[in-house]
């Protein structure tokens, strides 16, 4: 048997990717219990269902979309979402089912960033009220574990994406 010590700068010892898989493992655990435990806090209509909720995980989704420049030229832009949570109430005559769903993109690190691409597609996804895109800012250092930022995109003709990211509390 191994024994492995967690010290206040054991994360300082972890390479890039290594924190990358670690900071992405807690914010999918943290996501899924939010989506098991407390859904409404993600979707207020499931507040007022009182039903069995069937959830879906999925790692690595990938979405495509294909847009045309000032060209006229088709353009492919894509985002491989790291984890995508699909959300069903079950079991309730009396409330219609509904369907909803969360896309999670996580960057650990102060200086990890969403590529121009990744925040359109995610932007675009996130205009569909059935599903919530989220990104999740994982930080390893500091008196915790983990501290995790969450933000969502709202349309921001300003951006060369057009979308900017803005506080999502949970």
């Amino acid at each position: 048997m191994s024994k492995i010590e967690l010290t206040d700068d054991w994360a300082r010892t972890l390479s890039s990717n290594r924190k990358g898989d670690f900071g992405e493992a807690i914010a999918k655990t943290h996501i899924q219990s939010v989506v098991e435990e407390c859904p409404h806090e993600l979707f207020p209509e499931y507040g007022d269902i009182d039903s069995s909720l069937y959830t879906q995980a999925r790692h690595r989704h990938h979405f495509t979309f294909r847009e045309a420049d000032e060209s006229g030229k088709i353009e492919r832009i894509q985002w491989q979402a790291d984890l995508t949570i699909k959300l069903i109430n079950i079991y309730e005559d009396s409330a219609p089912e509904m369907e909803r769903n969360v896309a999670l993109e996580v960057k650990t690190g102060q200086y990890a960033k969403l590529e121009r691409d990744q925040k359109k597609v995610m932007g675009i996804l996130n205009e569909d009220e059935e599903t919530l895109v989220l990104r999740a800012n994982v930080r390893l250092d500091g008196d915790s574990i983990a501290e995790i930022q969450y933000s969502t995109l709202k349309p921001d003709a300003s951006t060369k994406a057009g979308y900017r990211l803005i506080p999502f509390n949970l």
